[in-house]
């Protein structure tokens, strides 16, 4: 994964940028070293939040987690005090789908065996109800969306959303 060609210290703390292979990276402030640094998104854990990732949602099949999405277009990471985002209480099953060819992989999250392909649309599997900010029932998720570049990061959406996990402060 290649780092934005910009320097970090020229961004705010939260700002999120694409690297040259299109992976999303955040800048973060290095406390030991007193020095602004690019962090892979899913890998940032900031204002109590981290973002969703295949593994957070495979260390919680079975359990229901609360998911915060909003648009991309905001280029920055959630504050503690953020109003804007969606919620969505879901619980996963542990098994995921390839649009490539539409068959259920049975406990994919477990072995993550076959490899997501480049490029693809891939879906890890379970339910739950999404919510706005007036706590009004939006819709049902029966699936959320894999990055096909990363492998990592998930949400309703990659292409437009940005999912995260509240961890606390």
């Amino acid at each position: 994964m290649s780092q934005p060609i910009e320097n970090a210290y020229l961004y705010k703390q939260g700002t999120i940028l694409r690297g040259q292979d299109g992976n999303k990276w955040v800048a973060k402030f290095n406390v030991e070293n007193n020095t602004m640094e690019w962090h892979e998104f899913a890998k940032v854990e900031l204002n109590g939040y981290r973002a969703l990732t295949v593994e957070y949602i495979r260390e919680n099949i079975g359990k229901e987690i609360c998911i915060f999405e909003r648009e991309s277009k905001y280029g920055k990471w959630p504050s503690a005090i953020e109003s804007n985002l969606y919620k969505l209480v879901w619980t996963p099953n542990g098994d995921a789908m390839s649009m490539v060819d539409g068959i259920i992989i049975r406990n994919w999250l477990i072995t993550q065996n076959p490899p997501i392909l480049d490029d693809t649309i891939f879906l890890v599997l379970g339910f739950g109800n999404g919510v706005d900010s007036n706590g009004d029932i939006e819709m049902f998720e029966m699936a959320l969306q894999v990055n096909s570049k990363d492998k990592k990061s998930v949400s309703s959406s990659v292409q437009r959303l940005d999912a995260f996990v509240y961890v606390g402060s």
